[in-house]
């Protein structure tokens, strides 16, 4: 049997210490990271796809209005990785300006502490698509999924059926007069959300262990949708991250089975000696130590 598969979470000295130190990962809420597209990339993925096929414009109303409860009413807590240990943009961006370090951790360590977990959504450890034909395709499925759900037979009075190519959409139809009924693409669309992502961060190689946060009973103040918290607020924590409060989970790591390899990034001046001894004491003495291979100043 190959080695195992490592992905590589960048992050600050203290981040690092803290990780070990406490045998727990925080699962931070996405939409509060660097990446202001944050779940909006799939708003844009939907609208793109309904041009190109033409679709009646009470038809991408009502699919941008799902989108857009589910917008307001999902988010996720996530736990950002990479399969590449050594890239300078990761450097710059999550360790510190090059000061921190990458922590390798096994696959399916990550997987079997997910499935351990104990709050109400399920922890998942998947793969970012950045490529846009799969992202196109995904799209469609869901497309073709909010058809099954949110529209009935009847008269449609816009442009015909057919336009809507590619979503096996042979019967004539037309949409509710409300989105009242969000239940279904909630649940289809809260994966995607934070699964699809910019073609221009492909270089990120990133994965994610992550929760779908649900939030608790909403309202409307001048017609916009108002959620009055997350529903499983028992199990957050809150830290302060800049100007912002960030609500995350805690994911515990047990004995750090999960801990193969340390890699410090190329403005790390800690000695190897130090990084040795504190994994000693942290009872993973095993694990591999190595340095950036980038030259940065």
């Amino acid at each position: 049997m190959g080695a195992s598969m490592l992905l590589y979470h960048y992050c600050s000295n203290d981040t690092f210490l803290k990780i070990l130190v406490n045998r727990e990962l925080w699962l931070s809420e996405l939409t509060l990271s660097n990446d202001s597209m944050e779940g909006e990339w799939v708003r844009k993925l939907l609208l793109d796809e309904c041009h190109i096929l033409e679709l009646p414009e009470f038809i991408i109303d009502s699919l941008l209005c799902g989108v857009e409860q589910v917008l307001a009413l999902t988010s996720a807590a996530g736990f950002c990785l990479s399969e590449n240990a050594d890239v300078l943009s990761q450097w710059r961006g999550y360790a510190d300006n090059g000061a921190g370090v990458a922590i390798g951790f096994d696959r399916e360590y990550l997987v079997a502490c997910g499935e351990a977990v104990k709050i109400k959504s399920k922890v998942n450890l998947s793969k970012i698509e950045y490529n846009v034909d799969v992202q196109r395709s995904t799209i469609l499925s869901y497309m073709n999924m909010f058809k099954y759900y949110f529209v009935s037979e009847g008269e449609l009075s816009a442009k015909p059926v057919e336009k809507w190519s590619g979503i096996n959409c042979n019967e004539q139809i037309k949409l509710h007069d409300e989105c009242s009924n969000f239940f279904f693409p909630m649940r289809l669309l809260s994966d995607y959300l934070f699964t699809l992502k910019n073609p221009a961060f492909a270089e990120e190689s990133e994965w994610r262990l992550y929760a779908t946060l649900f939030k608790s009973a909403s309202f409307k103040i001048d017609g916009t949708l108002v959620s009055e918290g997350y529903a499983d607020s028992s199990a957050m924590n809150f830290r302060s991250c800049g100007e912002r409060i960030v609500p995350y989970l805690n994911l515990p790591l047990g004995q750090l089975g999960s801990v193969k390899e340390v890699v410090l990034g190329p403005r790390n001046q800690t000695p190897d000696v130090v990084v040795r001894t504190f994994l000693i004491r942290m009872g993973v003495p095993h694990v591999a130590i190595r340095r950036s291979a980038a030259t940065y100043r």
